[in-house]
Parts: structure tokens; C-alpha cells; sequence
């Protein structure tokens, strides 16, 4: 007595079977190269290029920021959406204000380098006063960095503009 079945009559590419297995290593191929495009069309902008030249200048930001608390410098900036402008009013505890000549506002955004926003500032009004006028409109979280153009003094500080629009920048 013989138990052999018959063969089939319909050819392997009509079965279920040879395709549910092929398609399992097929779907990993395909999601594969879905997360090597992913990856090369969205890169991290937290990592720098040339961080060697950054790392050396880390020392001279450190001497502004030491500079600035010497100084007793805070800055009170106040952000105005509807405009696009910023009023920042500078203020030394130690002294007379430092030099404001060429002072720039720059707003770094903590994923995105696309997302940076330089401001330059210009005197206006009284002494310390400073003003400034943003190319586009700030939203999101930023951390902002105030200076003067020869690097002499230099603030540091976060700013969320989902909770506010206003900031107080003190030396560390």
C-alpha cells in the first residue's frame, strides 16, 4: 500500500506558500532601503563638521562669558511677534555698559541649523537700548546668544516661545 499523494496540478508560482516566503526577506529589503533614504535626506545637524576649531573655540567664548559677568552685564529681551522685531536693554551692575557696537542676537535652535536666526542690532533710544528686527517669525524653543561684533562679552540663554516672549540674560 502506497501513500503517496498526488502531485499538483497548478505550478508553484499560484501557491500561497512560496510567495509568504518570499515576501518576508522582500519586505526587509524594501524597509531597508526606505531607512537608508530616511537617514541620508534628514541629517542630524547636532553633529560639527570641523569640531576641532570648534573645541578651540570654546576658550575664547569662556573668556567672553567671564568677561561679561565681570562687567555685571544682563540683557532684558523682549520679542514682539506681530513685528518681528526685539528690543533687548543692556544693563552693567560693575561699571559703565560695554561696548554694544555691533551687537548680534543670534537665536540657535536646538535640532534644525536651518532654523538659526542671526539679528543684528543697532542702538535706539536711550543708552543700552538695542533693537533689532527678525527675518523670519521665532517659534519653538532657542537657545540665544548675545555678543558684541569684536567678541569682547557675550550672554548665554534658552528661550521657549510657546510659554513667552520675553527673556532676562545674566552672566554665568
Amino acid at each position: 500500500m502506497s501513500h503517496y499523494s498526488q502531485p499538483s496540478a497548478t505550478p508553484w508560482y499560484r501557491q500561497f506558500w512560496p510567495w509568504f516566503i518570499i515576501a518576508l526577506p522582500a519586505s526587509v529589503v524594501v524597509a531597508g532601503i526606505a531607512t537608508v533614504f530616511i537617514a541620508f535626506s534628514h541629517r542630524d545637524d547636532v553633529v560639527v563638521d570641523d569640531y576641532y576649531r570648534e573645541g578651540l573655540a570654546v576658550n575664547q567664548s569662556l573668556a567672553a562669558q567671564r568677561r561679561a559677568a565681570e562687567l555685571g552685564v544682563e540683557a532684558r529681551l523682549q520679542f514682539d511677534r506681530a513685528s518681528g522685531t526685539v528690543t533687548v536693554v543692556l544693563s552693567a551692575a560693575a561699571g559703565p555698559l560695554p561696548s554694544t557696537a555691533g551687537a548680534q542676537l543670534t537665536l540657535h535652535h536646538p535640532i534644525r541649523a536651518a532654523r538659526d536666526i542671526s539679528v543684528a542690532l543697532s542702538a535706539a533710544g536711550a543708552a543700552g537700548q538695542l533693537v533689532g528686527s527678525l527675518a523670519v517669525p521665532a517659534r519653538d524653543s532657542y537657545y540665544l546668544r548675545l555678543s558684541d561684533a569684536s567678541g569682547n562679552w557675550r550672554l548665554d540663554g534658552e528661550i521657549d516661545f510657546s510659554y513667552g516672549t520675553s527673556r532676562l540674560l545674566t552672566a554665568q
